[in-house]
């Protein structure tokens, strides 16, 4: 398995992998299109001695991939790989997983309290993305600035910074909230209302009881000595303040002290009992950090070179430019498949917040359909390989395609109708800037304990539900195997949750399909 795993996991680089319309098969193409497609197929033919038609196929109907061999991250390649054990042994087409899958759809009003972004019903094609403010102020209190540091810097009121505006030359100002906004924030309170009188405790609920409200638009403004306009942030690993320009450059040099893991309880040593010998105490357990095994209140073990955000505040983050949506298909499919896809994304952190670098996408059986790496927009602060696997040498060697480029790629095979499957997918939806209505997330599926916010990993939901080991590569993660892992999940759950359909027999089933599908649809 180690073996298996290692082939399949370590980057793809510059390979010309997974554009679905290469084939022209499935996909409705234009006239400039196939022209283009032409002539990039006879540019890879001279450059690369592969002829135009030596394509592979992919797990998905009508889509191929090609594979060049060029480009490699940690020296390996991924390669083909076999079918999903589940998948080969359900043996149902995608029209009939689509009618399994669609009872675990997120409705729109989960979607928005979630975070993932939908379109602004005031600016048409721009798109809205809402973070629960005392979810956000949960975390940020979970982290350890809000502890006490002995070697913090004196704290400096607000309120006495402007009164020494002349010493410091520092003000502050405040944005007024246009009447536009407003209406914004006052329909996407009522989406939330809404969705709290009317779920009830059998469905897949986001946390209820918060309303939303704008984003704080009063954030404090200093103006430094340049002239420079500059907003504060809160960083994602250690929760201090910092500033940026309005430009994206970072006006606070300083280095970020964090723990790169999460708190988690493990089983502490029995201690002996004092005058008792040979006998120990009972079994305790304590918090602590996975990534050095330090306690909650203990100070950071890494050191970053800079803070680093994710590009969205609390409250409504709106009127955002640069997102797709996915629209209607024109013609319907033969087979009745409008495509089953898992997506998982790597992310960077830069001046404007976390941008994609590397996405992956593989078919319901767990096929490659396609994986690109991603040039960012802005400057690189931290490429955040720990967790994505990914270097600047491979972004720089590799990365040939942009995020406009990307999202023309995923628009050619991916459709409003496509239900699209994984974990967190709210964060991998932000990074290519799409907005899509039909998806089912792992992390709502398979709930924490807890309820929401605190959600599940992806590792320890496989390890639980698959009895399988996922993310044991130091060097990190690798989207292809965490996007085959959500497919096989949902997969688990639905042979799971239909057992009796399955047992008795798909066939049995197809002759209630019409009657099935009224009720899940």
């Amino acid at each position: 398995m180690d073996e298996f795993r290692s082939e399949l996991c370590s980057g793809i680089g510059g390979m010309k992998y997974g554009d679905p319309r290469d084939s022209g098969k499935g996909v409705i193409l234009s006239r400039r299109q196939k022209k283009k497609l032409a002539r990039q197929r006879r540019e890879n033919q001279d450059q690369d001695g592969i002829p135009a038609n030596n394509m592979s196929k992919s797990g998905a109907r009508g889509l191929r991939s090609v594979d060049s061999g060029h480009g490699k991250i940690n020296g390996q390649i991924i390669t083909s790989a076999p079918a999903l054990r589940l998948h080969s042994e359900m043996n149902i087409t995608n029209r009939i997983l689509s009618i399994f899958l669609s009872p675990y759809i997120l409705s729109s009003n989960q979607l928005l309290q979630l975070g993932y972004p939908v379109e602004s019903r005031v600016h048409p094609g721009k798109a809205v993305i809402y973070k629960d403010p005392t979810v956000y102020a949960l975390f940020q209190r979970g982290t350890t600035s809000s502890r006490l540091n002995v070697n913090a810097t004196e704290f400096v009121p607000l309120r006495r910074m402007e009164n020494c505006q002349q010493e410091s030359h520092a003000i502050t100002t405040t944005r007024k909230t246009s009447n536009i906004m407003e209406n914004e924030h006052r329909l996407l309170e009522k989406a939330v209302s809404e969705t709290e009188g009317n779920q009830n405790s059998d469905t897949f609920s986001a946390n209820r009881g918060v309303a939303a409200f704008p984003c704080d638009k009063k954030l404090s403004y200093e103006r430094y000595e340049g002239g420079r306009d500059t907003s504060e942030k809160k960083c994602v690993r250690c929760g201090r303040g910092f500033y940026v320009t309005m430009e994206g450059k970072y006006a606070t040099q300083e280095k970020c002290i964090h723990h790169w893991g999460k708190i988690e309880n493990a089983v502490a040593p029995q201690l002996p009992q004092p005058h008792k010998v040979g006998v120990v105490g009972p079994v305790r357990t304590i918090r602590r950090y996975s990534c050095c095994g330090g306690k909650p209140n203990s100070g950071g073990c890494s050191v970053g070179q800079l803070h680093v955000w994710n590009g969205f505040g609390p409250g409504v983050n709106d009127s955002l430019d640069g997102y797709v949506q996915t629209s209607v298909r024109k013609t319907f499919p033969p087979d009745g498949n409008f495509g089953i896809y898992a997506v998982d994304c790597e992310m960077c952190y830069t001046a404007r917040g976390t941008e994609l670098i590397r996405v992956t996408v593989v078919a319901s059986d767990g096929n490659l359909v396609y994986d690109r790496l991603v040039k960012p927009e802005s400057d690189v602060i931290d490429y955040n390989t720990r967790f994505s696997g990914i270097t600047a040498h491979d972004l720089n060697e590799n990365a040939t395609k942009s995020l406009r480029d990307v999202q023309n790629d995923l628009m050619g095979f991916i459709n409003a109708d496509t239900i699209l499957v994984g974990h967190g997918l709210e964060n991998d939806l932000r990074a290519l800037r799409i907005i899509h209505g039909r998806v089912v997330d792992t992390s709502v599926i398979f709930p924490h304990s807890n309820g929401l916010p605190y959600r599940r990993s992806l590792k320890t939901l496989v390890s639980e539900f698959l009895q399988r080991d996922i993310q044991q590569d130091s060097s990190g993660h690798c989207s292809f195997e965490d996007a085959r892992a959500c497919m096989e999940l949902m997969l688990w759950r639905i042979r799971t949750d239909f057992d009796c359909i399955f047992q008795s027999g798909v066939q049995n089933f197809l002759q209630l399909q019409n009657k099935f599908a009224c009720v899940c649809f």
